[in-house]
């Protein structure tokens, strides 16, 4: 998930995408709802997986639903880049 405050013409809006034998797919795109993101603020970002998608809950408030698109026992890894601190992960 990519959060583009702004960027080229994306203003606000959430990115979902996956990077499967060496390229990007068709980017899905969350616009249009409340943007839970703000500079320099933190933020909570809950994800639970299930037997078809990821869940994810921001601050409490915002949820999407993103399929997975390999089969879910072939994915092993996160990752947080960009102008993040992450302070804790939990696997549950």
């Amino acid at each position: 998930m990519s959060a583009r405050f702004n960027w080229l013409t994306d203003v606000n809006v959430l990115v979902m995408n996956s990077y499967l034998s060496g390229k990007w797919g068709k980017e899905e795109r969350k616009q249009g709802t409340s943007f839970p993101f703000g500079r320099g603020q933190f933020f909570e970002m809950i994800v639970k997986c299930t037997a078809k998608f990821f869940n994810m809950t921001i601050n409490g408030d915002v949820h999407l639903s993103y399929k997975y698109r390999a089969p879910v026992a072939k994915i092993d890894r996160v990752g947080a880049k960009g102008n993040v601190t992450l302070i804790d992960i939990r696997q549950i």
